[in-house]
């Protein structure tokens, strides 16, 4: 009997730290409140939550490479503008933290641009709706191939047109070939990027905010009531068969802001803001266990953010780099 404890507590010694470890890895980059700058923090905790990198306009969307070196931003327009451009930073191992540059690939030429995307491979996509009446532009879905980015005026290309602007929550499929996004016409859309076509568009008429599981089998949408509200969360495999698989309703019906996969695929973070008017964000298992809040920080959450990957930010120490976020509670 006595061997047998021994073995259970050499096994909890062992493995229960790497449980932790696994449970509290996942790491974000969020736009901090009420700043134009971009922090790093562990999901779970944002008591060591820390700064990387600070623009020089209001930026209004973010999107992280997946396993890649590049974060994707849209800010305001350099002549501050009524314009929104889309800006490239590198966090390569050679780039300091605090000291990252954004270069404009953008320049005014699309208006507004709502929502961006980078894919593991390095290609981007971004929706652009009108500031105005009778402007000169082409409204819906762009790419900027990876090749591009080495132009100083990237090339976009037009992959879906929208006559009145209203294509909005682009993202890509984990292996680089599809992105889904919702259309006020034809409604959610997964689209095959190399063939230039869509491939479903029947998934659902009022499907906001679609977005891929991590094995890009299974996609996540919001049905939206009363405007920004959220009435409740689908997920759909996408086959074969293509059927409906779970329905998840959000811990209240307020304004809905994003929804993400968890990295390991078991659960939906989803984004909503309270009657105060405080940005929130939950974890629900697709377990059906309770949800859980996530990224509190401070009077005021936070709405912009997107997964860290494996790349290492070159930083330097701590007490140097910046004052911790633990601090400036205080």
């Amino acid at each position: 009997m006595k061997y047998f404890l021994k073995f259970l507590y050499i096994c909890l010694v062992l493995f229960i730290p790497l449980i932790t470890h696994s449970d509290n890895k996942d790491e974000v980059i969020f736009l901090y409140p009420e700043t134009n700058e971009l922090w790093i923090s562990p999901l779970r905790d944002t008591s060591s939550a820390r700064p990387i990198f600070e623009h020089t306009h209001w930026i209004f969307e973010l999107a992280v490479q997946s396993e890649g070196r590049y974060m994707v931003i849209v800010g305001e327009a350099e002549d501050h503008s009524f314009r929104d451009d889309a800006y490239l930073i590198d966090r390569g191992i050679n780039a300091g933290a605090r000291n990252l540059t954004a270069r404009n690939l953008t320049k005014k030429r699309f208006d507004q641009i709502y929502h961006i995307d980078i894919s593991h491979n390095g290609d981007i996509v971004f929706t652009n709706y009108p500031t105005g009446a009778f402007n000169p532009f082409k409204y819906g879905v762009y790419l900027i191939p990876y090749q591009q980015l080495k132009r100083s005026t990237p090339a976009a290309e037009l992959l879906f047109e929208s006559d009145l602007g209203n294509t909005y929550n682009v993202e890509w499929s984990p292996d680089g070939e599809h992105i889904t996004f919702y259309d006020g016409d034809m409604g959610t859309i997964v689209y095959n990027v190399p063939k230039r076509k869509i491939i479903l568009n029947n998934i659902s008429l009022d499907g906001r905010h679609p977005t891929f599981s991590t094995d890009g089998k299974r996609l996540a949408y919001v049905n939206i009531i009363f405007g920004s509200k959220a009435q409740e969360i689908n997920i759909m495999s996408l086959g074969p068969p293509i059927r409906h698989l779970k329905t998840i309703i959000p811990v209240s019906h307020s304004t809905f802001y994003d929804l993400k996969w968890m990295p390991n695929g078991k659960a939906i973070l989803y984004s909503i803001s309270d009657t105060d008017h405080k940005e929130r964000h939950y974890v629900a298992p697709l377990n059906g266990t309770p949800h859980e809040e996530v990224l509190i920080l401070g009077k005021r959450g936070y709405s912009i953010f997107d997964w860290t990957n494996s790349v290492n930010l070159s930083v330097e120490p701590k007490d140097k780099l910046a004052t911790l976020w633990g601090k400036l509670k205080q």
